[in-house]
């Protein structure tokens, strides 16, 4: 059974977020707004994918906060990022400079407001932050 979830959930996953990018690559054209309405609809699809399979999460805290946050998250998959856009209102997220470089998803990430960080350079990645 954990094999027929794991492959339905794959199969939504993959193929859905094939056409999101397929169809996302005219809409770069749009303002950022627009492709943040993008992230959150993925994030979106990906919650009923996994609802889909039987998983259910819990969001523990408030989420309507009042002033700037940063959310520090244990980063084991590319779930926490998709379901993140569509939790939390417009979020930015910071990310390898490597996936700046990827067809088409680069170019949302970038459109999106993400936070480019070369690992390579330790500390001055960190004050280029600020």
């Amino acid at each position: 059974m954990v094999y027929i979830r794991s492959f339905i959930f794959n199969s939504l996953f993959y193929v859905g977020t094939a056409i999101l990018v397929v169809l996302m690559w005219p809409l770069l054209l749009l303002p950022p707004v627009l492709a943040r309405q993008i992230a959150r609809f993925w994030g979106w699809l990906a919650h009923k994918q996994l609802y889909s399979v039987g998983i259910r999460q819990r969001l523990h805290g408030d989420r309507q906060l009042d002033q700037q946050v940063i959310y520090a998250v244990k980063h084991q998959s590319a779930w926490e990022t998709i379901i993140l856009s569509w939790l939390l209102h417009a979020p930015a997220f910071v990310l390898k400079v490597e996936l700046l470089r990827l067809p088409i998803i680069g170019l949302f990430f970038t459109k999106t407001g993400c936070i480019p960080v070369d690992r390579s350079d330790g500390m001055r990645a960190l004050r280029k932050m600020r």
